[in-house]
């Protein structure tokens, strides 16, 4: 079978058009899915990028934010000692006698009692690190002889004090002979451990060698 010149130019025609489809059917139109699938992720994008743009802009802002709130931390922490040894509750007994003019008979202490975990912040040269801390609460019960005015006293120094402290139970009966009032109060004082457990020990002032009265109050008779 003889093919003649135009059978032949209208085969390679014919073949042209068969690689254009092919090329069309496996390769255009799948270039033309995945860019669209691509366009359509990437106006999916679009929102969360102007988002961070934004975000980036505030940054400077942010980081004062971040400072400060970090400088507030670190002032909260500070006021919570990392220790409440019976030595710190007694100089605080002493302290609360001086203020509000009560006069303890006794005092009784209990070992601390952990409260909860929490994240704190710990200073490392100029770096500051997140560090596990305990909150814990330590609890004196002081029995003592006070008036009306100096109970008020008492609760507002609790509240008014640098100490962490707080009123946990108060419990007090009127002396008809003396016309003062005598009871318990029971108060907590809050710890944070773990951060820094240096203890820092409360200045205890010098007491005279023969003093039997830790509170200044008239010593007991002795037996001879």
């Amino acid at each position: 079978m003889k093919i003649t010149k135009r059978d032949q130019n209208l085969l390679l025609v014919l073949a042209g058009l068969v690689i254009f489809f092919l090329g069309y059917l496996f390769v255009y139109n799948t270039l033309n899915t995945k860019t669209d699938a691509l366009q359509s992720e990437i106006d999916t994008l679009r929102p969360t990028l102007e988002e961070l743009h934004m975000h980036e802009e505030k940054l400077p802002e942010y980081k004062a934010v971040i400072s400060d709130d970090q400088k507030l931390i670190l002032e909260q922490q500070s006021r919570y000692p990392n220790h409440a040894r019976p030595e710190d509750l007694i100089m605080y007994a002493l302290e609360l006698q001086a203020a509000v003019n009560a006069d303890p008979a006794n005092l009784s202490f209990s070992d601390p009692v952990p409260m909860m975990e929490l994240s704190g912040l710990l200073v490392d040269g100029d770096a500051l690190h997140f560090t596990p801390l305990s909150a814990n609460v330590s609890t004196m019960t002081i029995n003592c002889q006070l008036n009306y005015t100096a109970l008020k006293s008492l609760i507002d120094y609790l509240y008014a004090s640098d100490q962490r402290t707080s009123l946990d139970s108060l419990s007090v009966s009127y002396d008809t002979e003396t016309g003062s009032l005598s009871g318990a109060v029971t108060v907590n004082k809050f710890t944070l451990s773990g951060a820094d457990d240096t203890y820092l020990p409360t200045a205890v002032p010098d007491v005279p060698l023969g003093n039997t009265e830790l509170f200044g109050g008239a010593a007991p008779a002795l037996p001879n």
